[in-house]
């Protein structure tokens, strides 16, 4: 079933108690009216990438609206409310959050709207591999020539054991069987987070990204073929890859950082690589990202600081200042920004108003432009995007961007040579103006470098762009091609 989704608005009415009285001394007529709620809201088991989620919204009534409660996994937290309007801000744990609202009015009727919220990317893309969490198990497949997919072999396309389709991963520790809740695949190598805060990394370990190395002086660049547990990390909460470097957020609003550090992308002030995660100097940070060759994270405030390669102003410093950046630095915005993603060398925010901001490389206009060819190859700082006013959600990767806008639609922009945005048309959009082709109810994208992976809100599995290797997870995909519309996903049974 289609639908839109904008400001989801729920109303439900339950009429709890009876009307009336055959008693002539009564004073107070109970109308059996509950409180009608409008609630700004995702869609049920809807991915996010913050460790903080707001709900806003409002209550009316005939009688007086007395309070809103709110339960977050069963557990009462504060709600600010004005007697019409009301908003929240909480903490997400890793994985499907349930959160109830509970309006009641002076006479006792109430209303009760339970949803829920998913914190952590369910779907994920690398150079040509691709994964998917279904019920907290991982299953991979795609490029496959450095264990990239875990499935305990290496393989190409020629041979028969290649996974072309989706393949389970069944990861055990200790004997008992891993349910996991994010993950975080780019290029050739993949990170996992398990329920437990424990994250697993397999693939290619050039320049120590797998992070499990031993503190010591030899860098550790093996590649695994299954997933291995990164042993010195501990209650992370949230994963991010760049091309060849990884991040990890705890529950603290801690970062680490692992992996090639030629660009500064680690964050230490050095450029010397680490297979062992470092501490930023960092607090309260509430998400992470990172680009091909830098990083970004977003603390309490809704600061957006960066680090790494600056070459194409993807850090937002200015034209005058390009220069590699080793340290976090402070990323320019006109508001408190709630998301940040990002490309090889572009990055979009978006802010608390709606508005998106991108900066970095322009050149095959992944940042925007105009018909009159107007923006930059470069864009040195922050500049908003006059295409979307209220979004939300942003994704990106390579020289691709997509939007989701108010009405739930998916839009992208940016290189379309090989179907990589979904659209019928294979030109090149300019600005995110066309959604893509019959795909709706979006929970969550996983954007690569040439291809896209999307999970729907009947659990549907989706694939477009380069097709390499089963980077797609299509039956009998045609290799070196681009699919330019979503293809679906079946898994096995």
């Amino acid at each position: 079933m289609k639908f839109k989704r904008s400001l989801l608005s729920v109303y439900v009415v339950a009429l709890l108690t009876g009307c009336g009285s055959d008693d002539s001394d009564s004073t107070i007529i109970n109308d059996g009216i509950a409180p009608e709620v409008s609630t700004s809201s995702l869609e049920d088991n809807r991915s996010v990438n913050s460790s903080t989620f707001t709900i806003n919204g409002s209550v009316s009534d005939t009688d007086e609206v007395t309070s809103v409660i709110l339960k977050v996994n069963d557990q009462a937290l504060p709600v600010t409310f004005n007697g019409a309007d009301f908003d929240a801000v909480f903490t997400l744990s890793p994985g499907l959050n349930n959160y109830e609202l509970i309006a009641e009015d002076e006479l006792g009727n109430t209303t009760s709207i339970t949803k829920q919220v998913y914190y952590g990317k369910q779907v994920s893309a690398g150079g040509a591999h691709s994964g998917a969490i279904v019920d907290g198990q991982i299953w991979t497949w795609g490029r496959n020539n450095i264990g990239q997919t875990g499935v305990g072999y290496t393989s190409t396309l020629s041979d028969e054991n290649h996974p072309t389709t989706p393949q389970l991963l069944a990861v055990y520790d200790d004997g008992e069987l891993v349910t996991f809740t994010s993950l975080a695949f780019n290029q050739n190598a993949s990170i996992a987070l398990d329920s437990e805060g424990n994250v697993w990394a397999w693939g290619d370990g050039d320049g120590g990204q797998l992070g499990l190395g031993d503190n010591d002086d030899i860098i550790s660049e093996d590649d695994f073929y299954t997933p291995q547990k990164i042993s010195s990390l501990k209650d992370i909460i949230s994963i991010a890859r760049g091309y060849d470097h990884s991040v990890a957020l705890d529950k603290d609003g801690n970062v680490y950082t692992f992996g090639e550090n030629d660009k500064g992308q680690l964050g230490n002030t050095s450029n010397e690589d680490s297979d062992y995660p470092i501490l930023v100097t960092l607090s309260d940070i509430i998400m992470i990202a990172a680009g091909s060759d830098s990083t970004y994270t977003i603390d309490v405030n809704g600061i957006l600081w960066g680090w790494g390669e600056n070459n194409d102003g993807q850090l937002g410093q200015g034209e005058t200042n390009t220069d590699d950046i080793t340290s976090p630095i402070q990323v320019p915005l006109p508001e408190a920004i709630t998301s940040v993603a990002a490309g090889k060398a572009h990055v979009l925010a978006l802010g608390v108003s709606g508005k998106v901001y991108g900066w970095g490389l322009n050149a095959s206009n992944q940042v925007g432009n105009t018909e009159e060819d107007t923006w930059a190859d470069d864009i040195y700082v922050p500049t908003e995007l006059p295409w979307v006013t209220e979004a939300f959600a942003i994704w990106a990767n390579g020289n691709q961007s997509f939007v989701e806008k108010a009405d739930g639609l998916i839009y992208p922009w940016g290189f379309n040579g090989l179907g990589t945005l979904g659209l019928e048309s294979d030109e090149d959009p300019i600005a995110p103006t066309i959604a893509i082709t019959d795909l709706d109810g979006i929970l969550d994208i996983g954007a690569g470098a040439l291809h896209t992976i999307a999970l729907r809100n009947d659990n549907g599995l989706f694939s477009w762009g380069w097709s390499f290797e089963g980077s797609l997870g299509i039956n009998d995909p045609i290799n070196f091609w681009g699919y330019s519309l979503p293809q679906k996903i079946e898994l096995s049974e």
